[in-house]
């Protein structure tokens, strides 16, 4: 029995019958084996196989231990093995296990199944797995595993056309075409999300094949876990649930789809928070007391915990996770999950506190001294953070900034705009290291263009044209880095040159104007200064705006003292105000349209329709809890709802896509906010709103005249010309509102 309790033995074997776990070699297949191995081998590939398609990854990594010392010459046990690393958040540990499997059995075609799974789940190397996918099945071209596999790696990699085509001539060749089925239903729910809108057609051809699979298979784990998935994220929690609940049951050792049947009880609101509660802490004793030892499943345990806000259980569990692998990920999740909580007592009012500052600075450091780290990610992440925490601390030592750039460098991949913009300025205002902060910011400027250049990336973003308006952003603004850093080398041509090139790439950036102001300040050209100073003063930006300084010192030194400087600023603000009424009412939706209709519960209780607003002018702010920049503008929202509270030609309401609205219901008390919020159900999907927050103004006809996205610092006046704009006779609708 492997070693376990004949109770999770049987639902292991349960979990086998139903997955319709394939044997290891099936018939024409020609796979290299030890006959003296065969059957033994065999079982323990096949109980890996049957803990991996029941997404039972924490216990298939516990067993794989012990399996892979009892058959160290099967190259099948082995590759089972790294596909469940590889869900573990282990994928960079398991690449070169397999490369090296590869090398010492470079005809095994197990060796080339492992790479592609690993390859699969790493974001730096996913698209590798169309071609180590194709080297597997041509070494095992009728193994139903290696077409799984294959037609995986087209679903979440290749075209649509070509995963269905696959999937079509290979569906009658598998024991058990329910897990086909679930391919085809994640190669159709990938497409369907890749456009700017979620194409509801795709979208239901993916969940009626989420059905079939179920039809064919009524036991299949994946048919409920991943349909239940796609509902969940779509924020259809209550018809996740069911889903969800049932794959628990055929599956009822597994984190990750406990973790998903948790947020589908927290999103359901037609149950009281009380019995959500209970049911999670129901589940909850069930799993400590089958894998309370197993780190993965507590570090799981333990956020389920924060977000239920039972702090004192939760460090408890996370304690657990340190005693139980102190130099394992799991370990590393939470010191990182507790600087994080950290990070957000600091600024507790508003207002940063020395002493919590403090402490959130000494737990990054010791993050970073740790002597070996699992995710070079959660090592990024802490150089990044530290390095912001310093950044503007005049205390901060030079020579800590640089050498948390460098770790930066090294080891974060997804915030190039911190360290090879942010990093090279810092050390540029210090004047410290500028040769390094040079060198830092050139090779960020050929990297970005080396990125440009790279089709295979195109996965990081909506389009092609998208990863170019990218590069070509961040080109402005590493060309602004590195005209500073040169501004302070003494290089005053190249920087103008590079300053004002960075300038035509991002018009309008804050920091350029304000460093093309300094330099033509210093050139003595204070009229050309000033200007630069005003425009960048226009800006709006939740932080101090450099410009709105330097104006008033430029100022001091024309005209001696800072007597009149109101007055002289007032004449700059009314020129400003102008010409954003006039920017903002010109930018008009070309041909307006009717907006996609909805019916969504708000969190009052009752249903509101995009036909109740017909015959007004609605205001619909598209938001989020773990949007801070939506956070920052939502007393604005209060201050507009209350300015057009009793104008009954007026509607100001949000739709909210948080998963749990009982967190927002508990937001909304604690700020005193009575603003009308609507919960999501898909539709911010459907329509495609992807940046947030962003706001809609909606004619009286239905209408989609305006649309801002991006926080807004003067949200009442800017909202409130769009309304009033909306209001007047001289736009009048065309077209007829459609029932």
């Amino acid at each position: 029995m492997f070693g376990r309790s004949l109770r999770i033995e049987t639902a292991l074997c349960v979990a086998l019958l139903a997955l319709g776990a394939l044997p290891a070699a099936a018939e024409g297949s020609r796979l290299p084996r030890k006959p003296a191995e065969k059957a033994t081998a065999e079982e323990a590939a096949r109980k890996l196989r049957t803990m991996y398609f029941a997404q039972d990854f924490e216990g298939g990594r516990t067993e794989e231990k012990r399996l892979a010392a009892r058959f160290p010459g099967s190259t099948e046990v082995l590759a089972w093995s790294l596909m469940h690393q590889s869900r573990l958040w282990l994928g960079g540990d398991a690449v070169p296990r397999a490369e090296k499997l590869i090398t010492e059995h470079p005809g095994d075609p197990w060796g080339w199944f492992a790479l592609t799974g690993a390859l699969q789940r790493n974001a730096d190397r996913s698209r590798e797995a169309l071609r180590t996918s194709q080297k597997a099945l041509s070494l095992a071209k009728t193994h139903p595993d290696f077409l799984w596999l294959r037609a995986s790696v087209l679903a979440s990699e290749g075209p649509l056309s070509t995963a269905l085509a696959f999937l079509d001539s290979v569906q009658s060749k598998v024991p058990n075409p329910a897990e086909l089925l679930v391919v085809r239903a994640v190669a159709y729910r990938r497409a369907a999300s890749q456009g700017e809108k979620t194409d509801p057609i795709l979208e239901r051809q993916a969940l009626e094949a989420f059905s079939e699979a179920r039809r064919i298979d009524p036991t299949n784990v994946n048919a409920h876990a991943r349909a239940g998935e796609s509902l969940l994220f779509a924020n259809r929690a209550e018809e996740a649930y069911p889903l969800l609940r049932k794959a628990v049951r055929l599956s009822p050792l597994s984190a990750p789809l406990y973790a998903l049947k948790w947020r589908a009880i927290r999103g359901r609101s037609d149950r009281k928070p009380e019995q959500k509660r209970a049911e999670i802490e129901s589940d909850i004793r069930f799993l400590l007391k089958e894998r309370g030892d197993n780190p993965e499943v507590v570090q799981g345990i333990a956020n389920e915990y924060g977000e239920l806000g039972l702090k004192e259980q939760q460090r408890k569990m996370e304690d657990r996770v340190l005693r139980l692998e102190p130099d394992g990920l799991q370990a590393e999740w939470v010191l990182v999950n507790r600087w994080r909580r950290q990070e957000e007592r600091t600024e507790a009012g508003g207002k940063k506190n020395p002493k919590e500052v403090a402490v959130y600075r000494r737990m990054l450091r010791d993050f970073i001294r740790r002597p070996s780290h699992r995710a070079d990610a959660l090592l990024g992440e802490a150089y990044g953070n530290l390095f912001l925490s310093l950044s503007d601390d005049a205390t901060a030592s030079a020579d800590e900034i640089l050498a948390l750039m460098n770790g930066m460098v090294k080891h974060e991949k997804t915030n190039q705009q911190i360290f090879r913009v942010r990093g090279p300025v810092v050390l540029a205002d210090r004047k410290a290291h500028l040769n390094e902060a040079e060198r830092i910011v050139l090779d960020g400027i050929q990297e970005n263009r080396r990125e440009a250049r790279n089709r295979e990336h195109t996965w990081h973003y909506d389009s092609r044209k998208s990863q170019k308006q990218w590069a070509k952003m961040m080109e402005g603004q590493l060309l602004d880095a590195l005209g500073w850093v040169r501004f302070n080398q003494g290089r005053r041509e190249e920087a103008e040159q590079d300053l004002q090139r960075s300038l035509k790439l991002s018009p309008g950036r804050m920091e350029t104007l304000f460093h093309l102001g300094r330099l033509f300040e210093s050139a003595g050209d204070l009229p050309k200064a000033e200007g630069f100073y005003v425009r960048g003063m226009a800006v709006q930006t939740p932080g101090p705006n450099p410009s709105e300084k330097a104006i008033k010192d430029l100022y001091v030194r024309r005209y001696g003292s800072a007597e009149g400087f109101e007055s002289y600023l007032e004449k700059f603000r009314i020129e400003d105000r102008a010409k954003r009424k006039e920017r903002i009412l010109a930018d008009r939706v070309a041909k307006p349209e009717i907006i996609p209709p909805f019916s969504l519960r708000a969190l009052a209780g009752t249903k509101v329709g995009s036909m109740d607003l017909r015959g007004k002018i609605a205001v619909i702010n598209f938001w989020g809890l773990w949007c801070g920049w939506c956070l920052g503008e939502m007393p604005e929202i209060q201050l507009l709802h209350e300015k057009y509270r009793n104008d009954p030609g007026v509607a100001v309401l949000t739709l909210d896509n948080d998963p749990n609205p009982d967190l927002v219901r508990e937001w909304m008390k604690k700020n005193k906010f009575d603003f009308k919020v609507l919960l999501d159900d898909g539709y911010v999907r459907r329509v495609g709103v992807r940046g947030f927050p962003t706001t809609w103004f909606v004619d009286q006809s239905g209408r989609l005249v305006f649309e801002h996205t991006g926080w807004s610092q003067k949200l009442v006046e800017e909202f409130g010309w769009r309304i009033e704009a909306l209001r007047s006779p001289e736009s009048p609708p065309h077209g007829k509102p459609s029932g």
